[in-house]
């Protein structure tokens, strides 16, 4: 089964929560090319689906902000399974795909 994200990311970040993009799976990551396919790998493997390439990468990215931001990645996985369908597992791998994909200098706060 895929999960999807059902919130929208609009003000996430002014309200200081997690609310991630709408995402299905329309697109699959083997249509992807480029620095970001090992990141649509990763949460595909886990049955995170997509509804655009794009928002996905938004919703990675913001995890980097609110990591740059001081936010816990468990606090970050939190926000993602309150606002999303996604299992904690599978907001934990979000968490660790976008850190390794797109801000590994946080890497180490993910031990």
């Amino acid at each position: 089964m895929i999960h999807r994200f059902t919130k929208v990311v609009a003000a996430a970040i002014a309200a200081g929560g997690l609310a991630l993009a709408a995402v299905a799976t329309a697109t699959t990551a083997s249509a992807l090319t480029g620095d970001n396919a090992q990141f649509f790998d990763d949460i595909e493997a886990v049955g995170i689906g997509y509804d655009s390439p794009e928002a996905a990468v938004k919703n990675a990215q913001l995890v980097c902000q609110l990591l740059s931001e001081g936010n816990s990645p468990n606090s970050i996985g939190r926000e993602i399974v309150g606002n999303s369908d996604l299992s904690s597992g599978q907001a934990t791998a979000f968490v660790t795909a976008s850190v390794d994909s797109f801000c590994p200098k946080y890497a180490g706060a993910l031990d």
